[in-house]
Order: structure tokens, then sequence, then C-alpha cells
């Protein structure tokens, strides 16, 4: 799992070097990804794939705007990056392959996951990011 977490960090940090984020930012996105990679491994056993990727979804999205708010970056230098690990890919290969090998019942239960997956990351950067605009309407009104 420690060894899972660090590949993610460095994942996601040579993932925001080649996405040209600034350079006071790399080590904070890695810090998101590997922490989104390390909840996802804590919650798979118990909550299941989809879950997991949705609570992960969260953290990432989570600190993602606090770390944007806090070096005045905009949100997507964490959010993209940070999501990498989480990204279905191997979901896709086994769909196209479970396809191509007359398999149809198991192409379609991983198209049904890879998508239910997909379908978490969307909803957790839309949670949050309701949750953050939510407050900065507030805090508008307010002053």
């Amino acid at each position: 799992m420690i060894l899972q977490t660090i590949g993610a960090l460095i994942t996601v940090i040579a993932c925001s070097v080649m996405l040209e984020a600034p350079k006071k930012t790399l080590i904070y996105a890695g810090l998101v990804g590997a922490g989104g990679w390390l909840i996802y491994l804590l919650c798979v056993e118990t909550l299941g794939v989809v879950s997991a990727t949705f609570i992960s979804g969260v953290f990432i999205a989570l600190f993602s705007h606090l770390f944007a708010r806090m070096f005045q970056s905009p949100v997507t230098v964490f959010l993209i990056p940070g999501f990498i690990p989480l990204v279905p890919g191997a979901g896709m290969y086994n769909t196209v392959y479970q396809f191509m090998q007359g398999n149809a019942a198991l192409s379609d239960f991983y198209l049904r996951q890879t998508i239910q997956i997909a379908g978490m990351i969307a909803l957790s950067i839309f949670v949050i990011d309701s949750l953050f605009r939510t407050h900065s309407k507030r805090n508008i009104s307010q002053s």
C-alpha cells in the first residue's frame, strides 16, 4: 500500500510537470493525488470500487480547492493530475478486450463499472465545486 501511494505521488508529480504546472505546486499536487489514492486503497476492500472512487474523489476535489486558494493557482493545477491514479483506463481496456474475445457478459460488466467510476469522479468534483461556490456566494452576500 505504501509503495503504491509513493508510485501515485511520483506519477502525479510527473503528470503535473507534463502539464506545465507551476514548480511551487508540484509537490502539493502530488500529495493530493497520493492522498486520494491512499484513501481509495483503504476503502476499496470494504466499500467496493465505485464507492471508494467517490470518497477518494471528494478528498482530491476538496484539497484541490484548498490548495488552489492557498497558492492562488487555478483548481485544475491540482485537480487534473490528482485524478490520474483513479482514471479507469484498465476498465476500458478490459471492456474492449473481453468484447474482442467474444465475452459479451464480461465486456458489459467492465463497461458498466467503467462508466460508474467515471460518473463518481464527475460527481465528486461537482459536489465539492458546488459547496465551494455556495460558500463563496454566502461570503460575498455577507460583505
